[in-house]
């Protein structure tokens, strides 16, 4: 009985009306927005033009990520109005800008020593970057550069050296060892859902360049191959433990 009399309600020609001038109210206020938007874009553009070219100080780093955030948000509200691929290109560049700006500053971030300040550095990194749509960015800029000593020391050992095992069982546990502390730092610096993403691709980007020069240095006996083929097993099992 409730249920009907609130359709009945809903129904009556006063309710109609209000919702019809809610709706209007509604329509008004977003066409308010999109033309507030739409008149504000050069004056948007400009500042966060000069913005974004002072970034490399630090002072201006969070009001250029401020701008570059409302210039993302004006581009997306005005995708239905006329010169939106023009935009689209701008916010593109722009998030270029950002990024070449801001690389210097990953680039130390990334490398990072556990008794190092990088982390948190890292973590103001991700914030920024979320901010600017270019999180997936930092995240594969972060897992190539983890592994970079492992892979220094990989190319650094002689393609001819013989019995590669007892030097490969070594190089496998500083492997394990690394995916271990990333699975920690990356959930820390990234979050839940990107960390433990960002902690895979970590683990992927250590072997992704080892693999092709591998065989390689299996110039042993028969003996070390087979050392080596049980090292490595017991290696995918134990990061699949991690």
């Amino acid at each position: 009985v409730s249920d009907r009399a609130a359709q009945q309600a809903s129904e009556a020609p006063e309710a109609k009306t209000l919702v019809e001038l809610e709706t209007f109210r509604r329509n008004m206020a977003e066409a308010e927005r999109i033309l507030s938007l739409s008149t504000s874009w050069d004056a948007l553009v400009i500042e966060t033009q000069r913005l974004v070219e002072k970034v490399a100080e630090n002072g201006a780093m969070p009001v250029a990520v401020i701008f570059s955030e409302r210039l993302l948000e004006a581009e997306k509200a005005l995708r239905q109005m006329p010169n939106a691929s023009s935009r689209k290109r701008f916010v593109e560049s722009v998030r270029d800008e950002m990024e070449v700006a801001l690389r210097p500053r990953v680039s130390k971030a990334v490398t990072f020593s556990e008794e190092g300040e990088g982390l948190a550095v890292l973590r103001e990194l991700v914030e920024t970057y979320e901010r600017l749509g270019l999180a997936d960015s930092l995240v594969r800029d972060y897992a190539s550069a983890r592994p970079a000593t492992l892979h220094r020391r990989w190319f650094a050992r002689p393609t001819g050296e013989q019995a590669l095992a007892p030097w490969l069982s070594t190089f496998l546990d500083d492997c394990l060892a690394l995916v271990e502390t990333e699975t920690t730092s990356c959930l820390q610096a990234f979050g839940e859902t990107t960390g433990r993403s960002a902690a895979a691709m970590t683990a992927r980007a250590i072997f992704s360049p080892l693999a092709s020069s591998f065989a390689d240095r299996l110039v042993g006996d028969v003996k070390d191959v087979a050392s080596c083929r049980e090292l490595c097993c017991n290696f995918a099992s134990r990061v699949k433990a991690t």
